[in-house]
Formats: C-alpha cells, structure tokens, sequence
C-alpha cells in the first residue's frame, strides 16, 4: 500500500507498514481465556459483540492490548518540527543511567570507555547563562558542542561490533514507572517496559524480551581470531646456539627448541645430558621453558631465548614481534625485534586486533521500582543505537544523518497567512521583546530575511564541506527550518499518546499538520480504535473536517 501526504511547503508523511489490527488487540486481551477474536456486532440478540470489550479496555486503560498493534512511518519535516516530536518520547531511561562513550585516551589497540550519567549529558545540552555581564556570554552552546563531539559507542547491527555515533539531542521526560533487570553477568539497567533492546531475536520491547525469555545483546570485548595455531616446524636446516647468560648450559635452535647441554637433578625432576625441556603455553599465550640458571630455577620465553641468541640482545625501547602474529610459532624465521607501534600494525593487518563485539547474556532478575524521571538520546545513523550500562538499547526515531550524508538544501518557509495565525494572541511578543503587532507587511518583509538567512548558511555549509570540514560539524550553524528525515515506529498505545498531545488545540501548528496526517492513518487501519480515542478527544469531526 501506498500512500504519502505532503505537508508544509516541503514536507510529507509516508506510510511504511502497519501490524495487527482491532481484531488482534481483543485476540490479545483473551489471550488467558483462549476464546480469540469473536466477532464485531451488532449481534443477533441485538448486542454489540466485541466492540463492547474492546471500549471496556480502553476507558479502564487497559493499555497492555493496544500495544500488540503498530505502524512505522517515513517523515520528512523541519527539524524544528522534530524536536517537538521527540520530546514525545515512552521508549526512556533512567537519570542514572550511564552512556558509554569511547575514552579520549584509549589507545588503537586497547579501548576504554568513558561513562556519563545521562542526567549530566542532559544538564550539559542546556544552554547556559552568566550569572555576572551577561552581555559577554559567547557561546551558550559551547557545552552542548563539547557533548555533540563525544564519541557515542553505538553497535553495528550487520557485524555486531561497536563503532562510533555521537549525540544529537538529549530529551528529559516526565515520570513514569520503570523496573530494573539483572544480566547473568550483573548488569544492570533501569528503564520503563517499553525501551527498546537489542536481543538475540533483533529488536523487541523490554516487556517482549522478559516474556519471552530472549537474551539480550551486551558490550564484550574479544579479539578476532585466535592468538595460537599448531605449525609444522622445519628441522632440515635448524641450527643451534648457546642460550646467552647460561655459560653453555643450554642451547636453542632456530626452530624454537632447546635442550641442556649437561644434565642436571633436583628434588623435582631430572634433566639428562642432551634433554630437548619441555614447551608450556604461558597465561599471555606465548611459549615458554623452565631452566635453571646459577642453582635458582626460570620460566623464559622461548621468542626471547631465540632472539637473542641468533639476532642480539633486545635494543632500547624495542619488543619481540611475531611477524605471523602466531604466538605458537617462535621459529627464528618469524621473530624480529620491534616497536609497539609495528606489533600493532601486525594485529591489525592479520586482523588480530583487539575488538569491541556484542554477546548474549539471560535475564537473570527483574524488579519494580516505581516512578522516575526518564531520559532519552537521539543518536546519528546508520545505526540508530547506543550503549548504556553495557546494553544495547534503540530510540524510536531515526533521523537522516547529517553525519554521513549532506543535508539537502530545503527550508520550511512560512507563509504570510502562518504568521499572522496567531498574531495577535502572541503576547510573549509584544511584553518580552517590546514588539508591535505583526502586520502582513513585516510577515512579508520576516519571510524575505529569512530566505537571505537560508541562503547564506546553505552557502557556509557547502563551503565548509568542500573545505573538509567534518560533516557533524559543517552544520553546526544550520537553522532549524532546515529539513530532515525521519522513519518512526511505534505501538498504537504509543501513536495514540503522541497523538493526544500533538492533535491538541494548543499544539505547535506545524506539528499538528503531521500529528492529523498521523491520525488519518491509524483512522484507516485501526477505525474501531480510533473512533474511541476520537471519542476521548471530545471530537465529532474526523481529522480532515479539522484540519479544514
């Protein structure tokens, strides 16, 4: 099915997909009785059949049905319009919940992770104030600039590795009741039943997850490949040397063998004259042999023994590397001394690096804990995700990433008849800025400036592309009446709440646009539902006759 509406001056809404239907939420209200989706009236004996239970559930909010019914969207709007839209939110977290973000001093082969509460991150999005001279105030953003920077871990869904995103808004909600859950590991996460998890079954609800019993997707950290493989070690042309410091008592090959020369015995154990000493793997991987050098016994590597008998004694500042990155194989032919920085590079061209992944870990408990203020992030694409206290959670919005791909050049432009919709009732104008009322001619002269304005930072905002200026960054300065894009889903229980909000006379006007193209789509494949909620609004038009 088809269908888009245009919106605006440049806008539209596209219908994606829709699941379930008002015969499906009353087969999920019955679920316990197994009686299923009976039939809608009016019936034989003059009752009405199941639109009866289905206005039962929802004037007793009995939500839990209406959650099994959804649709996604495509959006393309200002974004002025999108901060609106995601200050609706259901999917939230907890304040205390901690963001992961890759620290600014981890190392290529070695990450660590920076933790901020998302409380802070919220307190930080906030622009700021001088207490004293505030006419010297530069930048009250510049907090929020230093946030948008941050390398936000986010999960590649296609290879489950974690790479890097970064935030582009930092919504604070209302209260709402929220439950901990305990990974077997003992994680720990605080969040309302309807955030969004990444799981072993891909994307559920946390209500679906714990239901069903899925896993759900955690930060782990693990290399590649295996640090150790078996070799078949050439023993044509091996050659022998004495091990250096040992005063003759041992020697090595290039094969990475070594055997004493004079026999020796202990309490322990007995070595032969001639004795190749046994190979052990050490905690780090590598190989090693227990010598006894001047009476007091030695575990030493065998890469160390090799190199430095065959290539010298280990240079200042310099490492063994393993060409093949093999730690098993510590053949001359594969040794050479090395910086840090070239044993690194062998890690990453033999794609043995060190590496942030994601695992599965059960539910292990859950547990109420009543009413909190929720939280939420907006993230960049591709992939719409983030980690929070080790969890791979989603927001419901994915917004077109001004990260990977320009924004296009289009502006939400006003009409004369938009601004003068209000006009007169805006008082804010007239008391807090000394303004007069506005007249078509100032409409007409605001609408003019404001295409000199667009102009100007599409301009800049090229410029600073072509310059290489980060593309997260090159739009620093761009207006909120630059347009966007947006693909949003949600259960019914969730469009209805936005819907309520949205649709409400004292909403945004440019918001409402959407929120009644929203409507006729949930009137087209929900009618029994819509004509309660309709009825809850206290509207007999339907959102056509309203928005005419």
């Amino acid at each position: 099915m088809e269908h888009e509406v245009k919106l605006l001056d440049h806008g539209y809404l596209r219908y994606i997909e829709h699941w379930g239907s008002d015969e499906q939420i009353i087969e999920a209200a019955r679920m316990s009785t197994g009686k299923g989706f009976l039939g809608w009236g009016p019936k034989k004996d003059g009752s009405l059949g199941d639109e009866r239970l289905l206005r039962y559930l929802w004037e007793h909010k009995h939500v839990t049905p209406f959650e099994m019914a959804g649709m996604t969207i495509e959006v393309q709007a200002p974004i002025m319009v999108f901060r609106e839209w995601h200050r609706h939110r259901t999917q939230c977290l907890d304040g205390s919940t901690l963001i992961h973000f890759e620290s600014p001093k981890s190392r290529s082969n070695r990450r660590s992770v920076f933790k901020q509460p998302i409380s802070e991150l919220w307190r930080k999005w906030q622009p700021t104030i001088r207490k004293e001279r505030q006419d010297r105030q530069t930048n009250p953003y510049w907090p929020r600039s230093q946030v948008a920077k941050m390398l936000l871990r986010s999960v590649d869904e296609s290879t489950g590795e974690v790479i890097h995103s970064s935030v582009t808004d930092v919504i604070r909600g209302d209260f709402r009741e929220m439950i901990e859950i305990t990974s077997a590991s003992g994680k720990k996460l605080i969040a309302t039943k309807q955030h969004r998890m990444f799981t072993e079954n891909g994307w559920m609800t946390l209500s679906e997850a714990i239901s069903t019993g899925s896993m759900l997707a955690v930060e782990r950290v693990r290399r590649n490949k295996v640090d150790r493989w078996d070799i078949e070690v050439d023993l044509s042309s091996e050659k022998w040397l004495p091990v250096v410091g040992s005063d003759g008592e041992y020697k090595v090959s290039t094969a990475g063998r070594v055997r004493a020369v004079k026999g020796y015995s202990t309490t322990r154990t007995t070595v032969k004259p001639g004795q190749l000493l046994v190979v052990r793997c050490a905690a780090t991987g590598y190989n090693y042999v227990t010598m006894r050098l001047r009476g007091i016994t030695r575990a030493i590597t065998v890469h160390t023994l090799v190199l430095e008998a065959f290539v010298g004694p280990r240079p200042d500042g310099l490492e063994a590397r393993h060409l093949d990155d093999n730690k098993a194989n510590s053949a001359l032919s594969n040794l050479a001394w090395g910086t840090a920085k070239e044993n690194a590079n062998d890690r990453t061209e033999r794609d043995r690096q060190q590496r942030l992944t994601i695992g599965y870990e059960e539910i292990a408990s859950v547990e109420s804990v009543g009413t909190r203020r929720c939280y939420d992030l907006t993230v960049e694409g591709p992939w719409h995700n983030f980690v929070v206290n080790g969890f791979v959670v989603h927001n419901s919005y994915n917004e077109m990433s001004a990260r990977y791909t320009p924004l296009p050049d289009v502006n939400y432009l006003p009409t004369v008849e938009r601004l003068m919709l209000n006009s007169k009732t805006n008082k804010q104008a007239g008391t807090v800025l000394g303004a007069a009322v506005l007249t078509e001619e100032l409409a007409e002269k605001f609408r003019s400036s404001l295409e000199k304005v667009y102009q100007i930072d599409q301009e800049m905002y090229e410029a600073a592309l072509s310059a290489g200026v980060p593309k997260e960054l090159a739009r620093l300065h761009l207006p909120v009446g630059r347009y966007s894009r947006m693909r949003a889903g949600a259960n019914l229980r969730n469009w209805l709440a936005f819907l309520s909000l949205r649709m409400d006379e004292a909403a945004q006007w440019e918001i409402q646009r959407y929120a009644y193209a929203v409507g006729d789509l949930i009137a087209l494949h929900f009618p029994r539902t819509w004509e309660l909620f309709h009825g809850t609004l206290g509207r007999t038009a339907t959102t056509e006759s309203v928005r005419g």
